[in-house]
């Protein structure tokens, strides 16, 4: 009797365990997918405003308004899903660059919310 009980022991621990597991891989890769989504997404933004060599941009808020529509469409394309909340850390209009955080918010597979956040420093000017 008492070996069965430590084999139902046992293997609920091993199933549990296996479940955990599970659980935390998925949230694991999720994670690392929309962190992906969000770099590809700046750095297409960036390329983008850059190739059309910061066309009509005629100040610092034209730079940044720029840059957040692009990444919006950027991202729309990506994570359909994902909220996104971008915040310019530092905009430097003459270097044309700036340094933007970006957040992602997704669902998770056991209905809670996840976020991921990028930091990266852009340039907007066309390297020649």
């Amino acid at each position: 009797m008492r070996t069965l009980i430590l084999c139902i022991i046992g293997a609920s621990s091993i199933l549990m365990a296996a479940v955990i597991h599970g659980t935390v891989n998925t949230e694991t890769r999720m994670a690392s997918q929309v962190e992906e989504s969000l770099s590809r997404a700046m750095m297409e933004t960036e390329r983008e405003i850059a190739a059309q060599n910061s066309r009509g941009i005629q100040n610092r808020e034209d730079m940044i308004s720029a840059f957040m529509q692009m990444l919006a469409v950027q991202m729309a394309q990506e994570e359909p899903g994902a909220e996104i909340e971008a915040a310019v850390c530092e905009c430097d209009y003459e270097k044309k660059t700036m340094e933007i955080e970006v957040t992602a918010r997704y669902d998770r597979p056991d209905k809670k919310r996840g976020s991921v956040s990028v930091r990266r420093r852009v340039a907007l000017a066309k390297k020649e």
